[in-house]
């Protein structure tokens, strides 16, 4: 009925349906509702009745933002959503974040996705008016945020507003009023609130698997006086995309961390970290984007060196794979 009701143009009739639709919508049925309305109508004043059902659904779907970047069916799920959907869920409180960052990086995966690229200059500006800009690690919103393609009609502003916002902390319409620029409300709103679920400590945590295979042939290659690596598939956390891996030179094996790019999102210019690889912590690092990484070239200091077959590994042999992890924190 409301379908057909907009092809005929019957506002009337859009808002009765909608009133109607409010009384038996529940959340599982939100996906197919929304897939099956027009998005004229999505716009309609008389959408807003069955507004709080949809936006209940949109954070119990995707209110995990790490979860729907990292997760390659969430992802596509995400990346169907319409515009109109899109922007009720970017002003949502309850997104679970590690930092306003993540919203950041999964905005840019959306506008990469074929629903993203169809949409036009002025609609992708509405989107860069709701992130929440001062909410972004300092680093990320002035490095990385700029190069996101889907915010970049805001940069000269936001370069203003982070100058502000790095010296005072808020969002003053008095100095506003002096500069003459009026910024969105939403840049200097308050955290997002959603509740991170348990094994979130465990997020930053890259645990890399080297089959016996691999070692092997890395040993042999070692031997024969080569260079050689292991390089594992990127990773994401905390606004960036990560590659580790595992090398070996003259018998000792080195842990290295790298930022990726990754499809829309480019590798970092500049970010620091601090890490901790196998359990032995490390002090902050700066590394920038020439191919530099950070890392050390003797990761197992309990075997004693050099490294020249599996029998030595072994203890650290799991299931067939050598285990290292890298644990990454503090990130800007």
């Amino acid at each position: 009925m409301i379908v057909w009701a907009d092809r005929w143009q019957a506002s009337g009739c859009v808002d009765v349906c909608l009133s109607k639709l409010a009384e038996v919508l529940e959340a599982p049925d939100v996906d197919a509702a929304l897939r099956t309305i027009p998005e004229a109508v999505q716009r309609a004043a008389g959408f807003s009745s069955i507004q709080p059902t949809c936006e209940k659904w949109l954070v119990e779907q995707f209110g995990d933002v790490f979860a729907i970047i990292t997760g390659a069916e969430l992802l596509q799920s995400f990346c169907a959503l319409s515009f109109s959907v899109l922007l009720w869920w970017a002003v949502l409180d309850g997104l679970v974040v590690h930092t306003e960052n993540d919203v950041a990086v999964l905005l840019a995966l959306w506008h990469d996705g074929e629903v993203g690229k169809q949409c036009s200059e002025e609609e992708v500006a509405q989107l860069g008016q709701l992130l929440r800009v001062g909410h972004l690690t300092t680093i990320f919103r002035r490095v990385m945020l700029p190069q996101l393609a889907w915010f970049h009609g805001h940069v000269a502003e936001m370069n203003t507003f982070a100058v502000l916002w790095d010296h005072y902390g808020v969002n003053s319409p008095e100095l506003s009023a002096r500069i003459g620029i009026e910024f969105p409300a939403a840049w200097s709103a308050s955290a997002r609130n959603g509740v991170l679920p348990p094994d979130a400590s465990n997020r930053g945590t890259i645990v890399m698997q080297v089959p016996e295979a691999e070692l092997s042939q890395m040993l042999q290659k070692d031997t024969a006086g080569e260079y050689n690596e292991f390089v594992y598939s990127a990773s994401y956390w905390y606004g960036y995309f990560w590659l580790t891996k595992i090398t070996l030179k003259d018998g000792l094996f080195g842990g290295f961390v790298y930022c990726a790019p990754h499809g829309p999102v480019p590798a970092a210019a500049c970010v620091k970290y601090t890490s901790a690889m196998n359990g032995e912590s490390c002090g902050p690092t700066f590394i920038g984007n020439r191919g530099a990484g950070w890392g050390k070239a003797n990761i197992f200091l309990d075997i004693a060196d050099p490294i020249t077959s599996l029998e030595q590994l072994q203890p650290r042999i799991s299931d067939g794979c050598l285990e290292a992890r890298f644990e990454l924190k503090d990130i800007n």
